[in-house]
């Protein structure tokens, strides 16, 4: 009688520590389905900003090093640009502003067209 009372006793105690293993588990699998859910939830929201910013970029201003460093030019370059009324900028004391269809348009303007085009 003994030995049934021990391995109903070790049977009860396996199967206790195999449901605290599986509820663990299940747990942990839900953390992760959170941790998923909330990352998606932060990539949708930059989504939305970068398309929010895509619709704000006709207005948008870029810094004279910014666009030193987009269009790949020296700020001599630049600089002659300007003297040249190339492209249009604000300046607040020493700092050069351009809009971005101000670029925009200059790459435009100095677009040379393929034969294809023509």
């Amino acid at each position: 009688m003994t030995d049934y009372k021990l391995l109903l006793a070790k049977f009860v105690d396996d199967f206790r520590k195999e449901f605290d293993r599986k509820q663990l588990y299940e747990e942990k699998i839900d953390k992760l389905n959170g941790q998923h859910e909330e990352l998606i939830r932060k990539l949708d929201d930059l989504i939305k900003g970068f398309n929010s910013d895509k619709e704000k970029t006709n207005s948008f201003f870029i810094d004279n090093s910014q666009f030193i460093k987009l269009m790949n030019i020296s700020k001599r370059t630049a600089q002659q640009w300007r003297d040249n009324k190339l492209i249009s900028y604000s300046q607040i004391g020493n700092k050069i502003y351009y809009q971005i269809p101000d670029v925009r348009q200059l790459l435009e303007d100095n677009r040379i067209k393929s034969k294809k085009e023509v």
